[in-house]
């Protein structure tokens, strides 16, 4: 909160480590691309373990996800995914970031997201989207 945000990517390795050190069972996991000396963030998925299990347990068997864009001093659009819970409510399953809504970015959104639902028979639930033109049905690769 206190540094500039070239300097947190920096520790990206770092927290992603501590998220999964003291949170088992969290999925997280990020790409950059570029020399080792300077890498260019590209993507991030981080789903807790709380989501995960809280969404197999309590949660109909609904997944929106979306995409928004970033606005601030780093671009990018931020994926997400949500359950409804017993109440309608939304539950949280996951986010990331990644620089711009694509095939690839959201093909490996969708590998991680599948993570999450290890246990789940797809069929069983339903997706609901923007209808991005780049979704087509990725959770299948």
């Amino acid at each position: 909160m206190e540094g500039k945000h070239e300097e947190s990517y920096v520790r990206l390795t770092e927290h992603i480590e501590v998220l999964k050190e003291k949170n088992p069972g969290t999925i997280a996991s990020y790409i950059t691309e570029g020399p080792d000396n300077a890498p260019t963030f590209k993507r991030l998925f981080i789903s807790f373990e709380a989501m995960i299990t809280g969404f197999k347990r309590e949660c109909r068997p609904f997944i929106g996800i979306d995409g928004c864009f970033l606005k601030g001093p780093n671009k990018g659009v931020l994926l997400t995914v949500m359950g409804l819970d017993a109440n309608n409510e939304y539950f949280p399953l996951a986010y990331g970031v990644v620089a711009q809504e694509d095939y690839s970015n959201w093909a490996y959104f969708f590998r991680a997201l599948r993570l999450c639902l290890d246990e789940i028979n797809l069929s069983n639930l339903t997706f609901i989207s923007d209808r991005h033109k780049v979704i087509f049905y990725p959770i299948h690769s």
